[in-house]
């Protein structure tokens, strides 16, 4: 099973992914994670990925879509996956296949305060307001281009309602 979150920054993805991951034996793939990873170490991309995270901004269609397909490579098709698709090229460079999307609505507001919370080193205010402006962008779009498979899931309900909602539809 292939199945893919999506959400603005502050949705809720990473939680939901963990309680699905755990419950369904899926691997969890985070594209901010495997950024954040090369970012921690030395050399010419962990310079340009943190320059490129601290300001907000994507990391380039290519080298995303590149790290994504060496990652699935690795899991087989048992994965749950975020972060990836962000825009409509990656789409086109590199789907895998999704047997389930679901999307965490949350107004930006709530999006906002939940990110000024978690304490993270790229939850800079200014970074906050590029990175929900920025992956706002395509995700019409990314959603339209997953319609068959898509679930919109009211990501403003407490944890477990929302993982019930998930469940709910995996069946």
């Amino acid at each position: 099973m292939k199945i893919l979150v999506l959400g603005l920054p502050g949705s809720g993805k990473t939680t939901q992914i963990d309680k699905i991951a755990e419950t369904y034996g899926l691997k969890p793939i985070r594209m901010g994670n495997i950024l954040r990873e090369i970012a921690s170490k030395e050399g010419d991309l962990a310079t340009k990925i943190k320059a490129i995270m601290a300001s907000g901004e994507l990391v380039d269609d290519v080298t995303v879509a590149e790290l994504i397909k060496a990652e699935t490579g690795k899991v087989g098709d048992n994965f749950i996956m975020e972060g990836y698709p962000r825009t409509t090229e990656q789409v086109e460079m590199f789907d895998p296949g999704f047997d389930k999307v679901f999307y965490l609505e949350v107004p930006v507001e709530v999006l906002k305060q939940r990110m000024k919370g978690r304490g993270r080193a790229d939850d800079l205010e200014g970074a906050i307001e590029t990175r929900i402006r920025v992956q706002k962008e395509d995700l019409d779009t990314i959603l339209n281009c997953y319609k068959a498979q898509l679930v919109r899931i009211d990501g403003t309900k407490n944890i477990d309602e929302i993982f019930s909602q998930i469940q709910e539809n995996i069946k």
